[in-house]
């Protein structure tokens, strides 16, 4: 190797130096500094006036989002909610956190007493301002919250229902179904009223009448038991050969499932069933009466906001004869549409245990089968 030529291992260190030289140099520079975070709390979002100083109703969401408007009621674990932007909502009791009001309500206890007064919440406190001064209860003791004193008006809901079909040319068909419920409810009792009618007419012949009427009495025992004091349904139907039946009933129920998203009823007692049928062969009685079993369940579930759903069934079991049952089940899905209008879709399941022949030597079926939608009006 000549004197003027580098040694290879003098310009393998030196490569090794430069290198360590521009790592040193980029790491002391770093990456460039990001601008600095605020210091101290965020401004928070501006709260309500003070209760007295507007008219309007005001809620906080446990989103932390504040809502100005008119509180309707509290029924069920919701709360119906009228503003001007946002329309009707209904908000669920556990998702309000707060309550500012300058307007009188009334609440209905779990224990059955009502408390009047002006109505703030605070979390888990519920206080009613009035002149005797504050009463002040816990969230749990919350049945119902109607606005005002109390008043009869404020225990009543319903709803109204029509479902019409119309079809002419090589048939001339006609379908009407009609319905109204009504509800008397306080923190100690219900008292259910309802009443439906069909009608069906084709190429001028009747091809379905029937009208059922259906009531009872419940009185509250504790927060799930209750018993059924007097209940009565009476059914007419032309095609089932039954001028009328009438069935009065008492009985005992449970809650068995209670939360905000669904509920379940179960229920069983013992009643009479007097029936009397439109025409019957010659020499058979018109008339035919037994005591009964009483069975029923009931289910209502919030599936979202805007849709429920309910099923209903019950049996009527003879005492003499096991086969002669009259069972009922019914299913309905409702759709909230725009305000206290819904779009309902019921299909319902009619079973006659032992159906009664008539005067031409016909007997009725034993199954019917109906599939309706109609619109509904709730107030």
């Amino acid at each position: 190797m000549s004197a003027g030529t580098p040694h290879p291992r003098s310009s393998l260190l030196t490569r090794y130096a430069v290198l360590l030289a521009l790592s040193s140099a980029f790491a002391c520079a770093g990456p460039e500094p990001r601008p600095a975070a605020p210091s101290g709390p965020q401004e928070p979002s501006p709260a309500p006036p003070e209760p007295g100083s507007t008219d309007d109703d005001w809620i906080l969401l446990s989103s932390g989002e504040w809502l100005r408007g008119e509180i309707q009621a509290l029924d069920d674990d919701h709360i119906e909610f009228e503003s001007e932007e946002l329309d009707t909502l209904e908000l669920d009791w556990p998702d309000v956190v707060e309550i500012r009001t300058k307007r009188e309500f009334t609440v209905l206890l779990t224990d059955s007493r009502n408390v009047t007064g002006v109505l703030t919440v605070d979390g888990a406190k519920v206080s009613l301002s009035g002149e005797s001064g504050t009463t002040e209860i816990t969230r749990d003791e919350v049945h119902r919250i109607v606005p005002g004193a109390p008043k009869e008006a404020n225990y009543w809901s319903g709803e109204v229902g029509l479902s019409l079909a119309s079809r002419s040319g090589n048939t001339d068909q006609t379908d009407l179904t009609y319905s109204v419920a009504l509800m008397r409810e306080t923190a100690a009792s219900r008292l259910p009223i309802s009443f439906a009618a069909s009608y069906s007419e084709v190429d001028d012949d009747e091809t379905e009448n029937n009208k059922r009427f259906n009531t009872r009495y419940d009185r509250f025992l504790g927060p799930r038991l209750f018993v059924t004091l007097l209940g009565v349904e009476v059914v007419q139907d032309r095609f089932q050969n039954i001028d009328r039946r009438i069935t009065p009933f008492s009985a005992v129920g449970y809650t068995v499932v209670d939360r905000s998203e669904w509920s379940v009823d179960v229920t069983g007692g013992f009643g009479y069933r007097f029936t009397r049928f439109r025409s019957v062969p010659d020499g058979e009685d018109r008339d035919d009466s037994n005591a009964i079993v009483v069975l029923g369940s009931t289910l209502e579930s919030d599936l979202t906001k805007r849709i429920e759903f309910e099923a209903g069934y019950t049996a009527h079991i003879s005492t003499e004869d096991t086969a002669d049952t009259i069972q009922k089940l019914e299913l309905s899905l409702s759709v909230d549409v725009w305000r206290e209008f819904e779009i309902d879709v019921t299909f319902t399941w009619d079973h006659v245990g032992k159906p009664e022949e008539d005067s031409d030597g016909d007997t009725p079926d034993q199954d019917d089968y109906r599939l309706l939608v109609g619109l509904v009006w709730t107030f």
